[in-house]
């Protein structure tokens, strides 16, 4: 009877552990951070740090914090586990931060007062760049290879940024999509690449190697669409696999076309 009796004691003891800590240490530590703000050409916006929203998920469990005015947050009581952060804030592109490990046993940030201090979240304001005199220029030549005719195709694309870059020296950034169906989107394209001018006047040029890496053959439609962009290139891949461009801007150019004859 008593061998039973000290058996339950010692499984509840262990269960009592589990719950509590880990291993013997707290099962709870305070996080804080510090966000920054900046423009579309990387130049800090001291103005803009409030209103900023962390969407905190560990586990389980949800928070929503906010910093201050001067991109300071903190989160007390935060559980250990793994976390995925996301930092929004309006007019400005969302920073995603995931598989943030948070130990009391093995802390991997340093620890001020019983916070654990995470590394710098930076975020970007969107551009407002509007396109105009927006074309496209498909040209196309017939070459026979070995008694086999293949088609060259080359697509010029022209549009004007306004604004334009600033006289400072700043590129101003911009991306484009285009693919082969009119829901063009930045969730459905074929190609996207990111670009920076010096000047408003934009010129770009694809060639044949292009068109055959994605298949697209005569007969086909290219729709293409710009969108403004930061100066640089910040892309990151969400959990389920999707390639998220977070600093584009709200309002795209509208989408134009060509078909390949």
């Amino acid at each position: 009877m008593n061998s039973r009796i000290f058996f339950f004691l010692f499984v509840f003891a262990l269960i009592s552990c589990n719950d509590d800590d880990e291993g013997g240490f707290p099962s709870a530590t305070g996080i804080e951070g510090r966000i920054l703000t900046q423009d579309e050409f990387q130049r800090p916006l001291y103005e803009e740090r409030d209103s900023v929203e962390l969407q905190i998920a560990v586990g389980f469990n949800n928070f929503e914090v906010n910093g201050d005015n001067v991109g300071q947050w903190k989160l007390s009581g935060a559980p250990v586990g793994t976390y995925n952060i996301t930092v929004v804030k309006d007019g400005f592109g969302p920073v995603e931060r995931r598989n943030i490990r948070i130990s009391t046993v093995t802390p991997e940030y340093p620890v001020f007062d019983g916070f654990q201090k995470l590394p710098t979240f930076v975020i970007t304001e969107k551009p407002n760049t509007q396109f105009q005199n927006v074309e496209l220029n498909l040209t196309f030549d017939t070459q026979v290879v070995e008694m086999i005719e293949d088609t060259i195709w080359n697509l010029n694309m022209s549009a004007l940024m306004s604004p334009a870059p600033p006289p400072t020296g700043e590129p101003k950034g911009y991306r484009v999509f285009w693919g082969t169906d009119q829901l063009l989107s930045p969730e459905n394209y074929l190609f996207q690449a990111h670009y920076t001018s010096l000047n408003e006047n934009i010129e770009l040029n694809f060639n044949d190697p292009i068109f055959d890496a994605l298949g697209i053959k005569s007969g086909d439609m290219i729709f293409a669409q710009f969108y403004g962009d930061s100066n640089f290139n910040f892309e990151y891949t969400t959990e389920d696999g999707r390639l998220i461009f977070p600093n584009i801007s709200d309002n795209p150019s509208s989408v134009f076309s060509v078909v390949l004859p």
